[in-house]
């Protein structure tokens, strides 16, 4: 919460989502004070979220609480699961945001290397199949990635797990589960590289390797 505090002052814009169902609790009041304390103005948008979950009534009344904790802030209510005004809510947070240099050409999608790219799309792919804690402890390593000619290019990866139950996780009944990963992985990551893909998935476990340091540096969350 403090790292969080400390990029206020550097924020074009702050977006302040919020329960609607529930009334403001202290923690929702120490953040209107850390927010008009800071130095400059800044642009606050208040979303009330799960406005499907009660009363049009109880709404009113819980968002005239929460404006009276941050009277400057551009409010709109949301619901997440219903997809109620979520465009809305994109076009307010666009129509603040300032707008800076290009900072690459205008036909430059990203600066990431393929192999990277290739490693985001598996882990997007893990993240929609397996919603609950697991995607969590899964970490991607691309083993090989190479150009077969100039229109086919073939990709290895490994899932390292922290468990040998997660493992069976992953893989799913007669391998289906992880099948299907690898279908849509395979299919984001040619639309993005624009040729056809060869995509090989294997599971492993490693044991606990979020509190190892070789690991989380051979997986390149430490530098």
């Amino acid at each position: 919460m403090q790292e969080a505090l400390k990029t206020v002052e550097e924020s074009d814009l702050i977006l302040f989502l919020v329960d609607i169902s529930q009334a403001p609790n202290e923690e929702d009041r120490l953040l209107a004070q850390a927010l008009a304390s800071a130095r400059r103005s800044i642009t606050i948008i208040m979303a009330f979220n799960k406005a499907d979950l009660k009363s049009k009534e109880i709404n009113e009344l819980h968002k005239e609480l929460y404006q009276e904790i941050v009277p400057s802030a551009d409010a709109i209510m949301v619901s997440s699961t219903l997809g109620d005004n979520l465009d809305a809510l994109i076009n307010i947070i666009v129509s603040h945001l300032p707008e800076g240099p290009p900072f690459f050409p205008e036909d430059q999608l990203t600066d990431l290397y393929e192999r990277e790219i290739a490693a985001d799309l598996i882990r997007e792919a893990l993240l929609f199949n397996l919603r609950a804690e697991v995607p969590h402890s899964i970490a991607v390593r691309i083993d090989e990635f190479k150009d077969r000619d100039e229109n086919t290019s073939y990709i290895a990866a490994t899932l390292f797990v922290e468990r040998d139950s997660q493992k069976g996780i992953v893989i799913g009944q007669g391998g289906e589960k992880l099948k299907k990963i690898g279908i849509e992985a395979r299919h984001k990551i040619e639309e993005l590289i624009g040729r056809k893909v060869y995509l090989s998935l294997r599971v492993k476990v490693r044991k606990n390797w979020r509190n190892d340091e070789a690991a989380l540096n051979l997986f390149g969350y430490k530098s």
